[in-house]
């Protein structure tokens, strides 16, 4: 619904992923509240392989003919994937290092007043 209304460029698993995120850090959920769920669905996660790989078997004639170009769009997504990851690992580490040196400024500053 979020999607078409708003007409999103995402899958509603990813605008889902996104409102979860913004809930749980909003506080309107607990993190607690799905420690159940997330459990039973890490046990049986083996289940959730079985729809993909039927799909492979099914189209088996599909990846041989396009197999490198699938493998340089695998190639190509990690590089990107880790590329962005240590962007943004190097983007909060820089942003939580400024925020410590104002929280021990302005600690030391209050302490000499």
């Amino acid at each position: 619904m979020i999607q078409t209304i708003l007409n999103l460029p995402l899958t509603g698993s990813i605008i889902g992923m996104l409102v979860l995120f913004i809930v749980i850090q909003l506080g309107w959920i607990k993190i607690s509240w799905g420690e159940e769920g997330s459990s039973w669905l890490q046990s049986n996660l083996q289940l959730l392989f079985v729809p993909p790989t039927v799909g492979i078997i099914n189209h088996f004639d599909f990846f041989r003919a396009n197999t490198i170009l699938l493998v340089l769009g695998l190639i190509g997504s990690t590089l990107i994937t880790c590329l962005l990851s240590a962007l943004t690992s190097h983007w909060v580490m820089a942003w939580r290092e400024k925020h410590q040196r104002k929280e021990e400024l302005s600690c030391h500053q209050s302490s000499l007043d």
